[in-house]
Protein backbone atom coordinates (compact mmCIF):
# COMPACT_ATOMS: atom_id res chain seq x y z
CA UNK A 1 0.00 0.00 0.00
CA UNK A 2 1.33 3.43 -0.95
CA UNK A 3 1.49 6.17 1.67
CA UNK A 4 -0.14 9.59 1.37
CA UNK A 5 3.15 11.50 1.65
CA UNK A 6 5.46 12.78 -1.08
CA UNK A 7 7.60 9.83 -2.23
CA UNK A 8 11.39 10.12 -2.14
CA UNK A 9 11.70 7.91 -5.23
CA UNK A 10 9.12 6.65 -7.68
CA UNK A 11 7.96 3.03 -7.48
CA UNK A 12 9.49 2.49 -10.92
CA UNK A 13 12.91 3.77 -9.79
CA UNK A 14 12.68 1.64 -6.62
CA UNK A 15 12.02 -1.46 -8.74
CA UNK A 16 14.92 -0.61 -11.05
CA UNK A 17 17.29 -0.23 -8.09
CA UNK A 18 16.13 -3.51 -6.57
CA UNK A 19 16.56 -5.30 -9.91
CA UNK A 20 20.07 -3.87 -10.36
CA UNK A 21 21.03 -4.76 -6.78
CA UNK A 22 19.87 -8.35 -7.28
CA UNK A 23 21.71 -8.54 -10.62
CA UNK A 24 24.95 -7.43 -8.95
CA UNK A 25 24.48 -9.89 -6.09
CA UNK A 26 23.98 -12.75 -8.57
CA UNK A 27 27.02 -11.60 -10.57
CA UNK A 28 29.00 -11.80 -7.32
CA UNK A 29 27.78 -15.39 -6.83
CA UNK A 30 25.19 -14.65 -4.15
CA UNK A 31 21.99 -16.62 -4.70
CA UNK A 32 18.56 -14.96 -4.30
CA UNK A 33 17.49 -14.92 -0.65
CA UNK A 34 20.99 -15.83 0.52
CA UNK A 35 23.03 -13.55 2.77
CA UNK A 36 26.48 -12.70 1.56
CA UNK A 37 29.02 -9.99 1.26
CA UNK A 38 28.25 -7.08 -1.02
CA UNK A 39 29.95 -6.90 -4.41
CA UNK A 40 33.35 -5.19 -4.32
CA UNK A 41 33.11 -1.44 -4.72
CA UNK A 42 35.13 0.32 -7.38
CA UNK A 43 36.10 3.94 -7.64
CA UNK A 44 33.73 6.28 -9.45
CA UNK A 45 36.14 7.51 -12.15
CA UNK A 46 38.50 4.52 -12.54
CA UNK A 47 39.30 4.05 -16.20
CA UNK A 48 37.62 7.34 -17.13
CA UNK A 49 40.32 9.74 -15.91
CA UNK A 50 43.51 9.57 -18.00
CA UNK A 51 47.20 9.96 -17.19
CA UNK A 52 48.50 13.23 -18.62
CA UNK A 53 51.79 11.51 -19.55
CA UNK A 54 50.87 8.13 -21.09
CA UNK A 55 47.07 8.46 -21.54
CA UNK A 56 46.46 5.20 -19.61
CA UNK A 57 43.26 5.10 -17.55
CA UNK A 58 43.82 5.96 -13.89
CA UNK A 59 42.69 3.46 -11.26
CA UNK A 60 41.32 4.00 -7.77
CA UNK A 61 43.82 3.46 -4.98
CA UNK A 62 43.36 3.59 -1.22
CA UNK A 63 46.08 3.58 1.39
CA UNK A 64 46.56 4.41 5.04
CA UNK A 65 49.10 7.05 6.02
CA UNK A 66 51.35 6.60 9.04
CA UNK A 67 48.99 8.99 10.86
CA UNK A 68 46.20 6.45 10.32
CA UNK A 69 44.28 8.63 7.87
CA UNK A 70 42.88 6.76 4.84
CA UNK A 71 43.64 8.49 1.54
CA UNK A 72 41.84 7.85 -1.76
CA UNK A 73 43.58 8.68 -5.05
CA UNK A 74 43.39 7.86 -8.73
CA UNK A 75 46.82 6.75 -9.92
CA UNK A 76 48.43 5.71 -13.18
CA UNK A 77 49.37 2.04 -12.94
CA UNK A 78 53.09 1.18 -12.85
CA UNK A 79 54.90 0.23 -16.08
CA UNK A 80 54.50 -3.53 -15.45
CA UNK A 81 50.72 -2.97 -15.60
CA UNK A 82 50.72 -0.85 -18.75
CA UNK A 83 51.02 2.65 -17.31
CA UNK A 84 53.86 4.95 -16.39
CA UNK A 85 53.10 5.43 -12.68
CA UNK A 86 53.64 9.16 -13.10
CA UNK A 87 50.23 10.65 -12.25
CA UNK A 88 48.08 10.73 -9.14
CA UNK A 89 45.06 12.87 -8.28
CA UNK A 90 42.95 13.11 -5.12
CA UNK A 91 39.77 11.07 -5.58
CA UNK A 92 37.43 13.27 -3.49
CA UNK A 93 38.45 16.40 -5.42
CA UNK A 94 38.09 14.84 -8.86
CA UNK A 95 34.85 13.03 -7.99
CA UNK A 96 33.32 16.26 -6.68
CA UNK A 97 34.40 18.20 -9.80
CA UNK A 98 32.84 15.66 -12.17
CA UNK A 99 29.66 15.40 -10.09
CA UNK A 100 29.35 19.20 -10.01
CA UNK A 101 29.87 19.41 -13.80
CA UNK A 102 27.23 16.72 -14.38
CA UNK A 103 24.77 18.51 -12.14
CA UNK A 104 25.45 21.87 -13.83
CA UNK A 105 24.98 20.30 -17.28
CA UNK A 106 21.67 18.72 -16.29
CA UNK A 107 20.44 21.96 -14.68
CA UNK A 108 21.35 23.84 -17.88
CA UNK A 109 19.42 21.30 -19.93
CA UNK A 110 16.44 21.61 -17.60
CA UNK A 111 16.56 25.42 -17.73
CA UNK A 112 16.73 25.39 -21.54
CA UNK A 113 13.75 23.04 -21.60
CA UNK A 114 11.71 25.23 -19.30
CA UNK A 115 12.62 28.32 -21.32
CA UNK A 116 10.60 26.93 -24.19
CA UNK A 117 13.25 25.79 -26.67
CA UNK A 118 10.82 23.48 -28.45
CA UNK A 119 10.80 21.04 -25.54
CA UNK A 120 7.66 19.21 -24.56
CA UNK A 121 6.37 18.86 -21.01
CA UNK A 122 7.41 15.19 -21.15
CA UNK A 123 11.01 16.16 -21.92
CA UNK A 124 11.05 18.63 -19.03
CA UNK A 125 9.69 15.97 -16.69
CA UNK A 126 12.26 13.46 -17.93
CA UNK A 127 15.12 15.94 -17.47
CA UNK A 128 13.91 16.83 -13.97
CA UNK A 129 13.74 13.13 -13.11
CA UNK A 130 17.24 12.62 -14.51
CA UNK A 131 18.55 15.57 -12.49
CA UNK A 132 16.91 14.21 -9.33
CA UNK A 133 18.39 10.77 -10.02
CA UNK A 134 21.90 12.16 -10.57
CA UNK A 135 21.71 14.27 -7.42
CA UNK A 136 20.60 11.21 -5.45
CA UNK A 137 23.53 9.24 -6.92
CA UNK A 138 25.87 12.06 -5.93
CA UNK A 139 24.63 11.97 -2.34
CA UNK A 140 24.94 8.18 -2.26
CA UNK A 141 28.50 8.32 -3.62
CA UNK A 142 29.51 10.95 -1.10
CA UNK A 143 28.09 8.75 1.66
CA UNK A 144 29.90 5.66 0.33
CA UNK A 145 33.17 7.53 -0.12
CA UNK A 146 33.08 8.56 3.51
CA UNK A 147 32.90 4.86 4.44
CA UNK A 148 35.39 3.35 1.97
CA UNK A 149 36.16 3.03 -1.76
CA UNK A 150 33.65 4.70 -4.04
CA UNK A 151 31.54 2.45 -6.22
CA UNK A 152 31.71 3.03 -9.93
CA UNK A 153 28.21 3.03 -11.38
CA UNK A 154 27.64 0.38 -13.99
Amino acid sequence: MLGSWEPIVTPKLWSQVQFEWERRRQKAGIKPGEAGTAPVNKYFLSGILRCNKCQRGLVGHRYRRKSGKVVHNYVCPPSERGGCGGTAIAAPTSDAAVEEAMSAFLRKQLHASKAGFNQSAETITALQARLDQELARKSELIHRCSEGPCARPS
